[in-house]
């Protein structure tokens, strides 16, 4: 028998969606990532879809790098945008600013870390890939909700509504 408890958890990539009542809304971001000056780029937020529901847009790449004191992992995530005119990415790292707005950074500023719970696998009528209901937590426990400001559905882990999340996994190494 092999012994598991020792193995590093994989890296995976995720398509996380919101999921409310059978509708599942993409998660992109404004403007790619945030670059030190401009505060109107970089930040997450939730935009209606047309079906199908795409695996394209905004995609989010988990790395383990470390375990609590229970040996639950914990991930830095870095959000993969894929461009629209090419087959181009660029990423950003997955983190709260001090308004608590979750945004893709160019530099990691705090290393910020994550954990993520995978819950049931729900039908998706639309979409060959399997999805799964999710809970994403900051190391603090805070989760992602969503808070309208300025007519954008902004993602933020200290106002707004809450949120579910689905997500479908692309890749694992």
């Amino acid at each position: 028998m092999e012994d598991r408890t020792s193995q590093r958890p994989p890296t995976f990539t995720l398509a996380i969606r919101r999921a409310d009542n059978e509708q599942f809304n993409e998660i992109v971001s404004t403007s790619y990532q945030y670059r030190s000056g401009l505060a109107t780029e970089g930040w997450l937020v939730i935009k209606e879809r047309q079906p199908p529901l795409s695996v394209l847009g905004c995609n989010f790449r988990f790395t383990h790098c470390t375990s609590d004191s229970k040996g639950l992992p914990r991930y830095t995530i870095v959000g993969d945008i894929r461009h629209k005119s090419s087959r181009d990415f660029t990423g950003g790292h997955l983190e709260i600013s001090r308004n608590g707005y979750l945004g893709l950074y160019n530099i990691s500023t705090s290393g910020q870390q994550w954990t993520v719970e995978f819950g049931d696998a729900i039908a998706v009528s639309e979409s060959a890939q399997q999805w799964y209901r999710i809970r994403l937590k900051s190391v603090q426990g805070q989760q992602p909700r969503q808070r309208l400001s300025n007519g954008e559905r902004y993602l933020n882990v200290y106002q707004g509504q809450p949120l579910s999340l689905i997500a479908a996994i692309l890749a694992v190494s």
